[in-house]
């Protein structure tokens, strides 16, 4: 099962620029680069609005994606790295 996310937010209007190919299931697809898709996890984790199964789902994978990009020089990122690494009163990690 492969699924597919379309968004025309300005947000992500800038994601397609820096999108990196990859085999989807024998598909050669362009997708998100890490960098970008973390991104867009830490906008919706924001959202609170957002149903807070969906906001644990996006911290738990904020959480694996900070970990795999090995340069995380942007200070966006890094301080979102420092902010999931102290406990949270509204959405926990067990």
């Amino acid at each position: 099962k492969v699924s597919i996310q379309l968004s025309t937010e300005d947000f992500y209007r800038e994601f397609p620029a820096r999108s990196r190919p990859a085999d989807i299931h024998g598909i050669l697809m362009q997708v998100a680069s890490r960098q970008d898709t973390l991104r867009g996890k830490i906008l919706a984790f924001q959202d609170s609005q957002r149903r807070p199964s969906k906001r644990q789902k996006d911290l738990l994978d904020i959480m694996r994606l900070s970990r795999r990009i090995r340069n995380l020089e942007n200070c966006f990122l890094r301080t979102w790295r420092r902010k999931l690494n102290r406990p949270s009163k509204h959405v926990t990690t067990h």
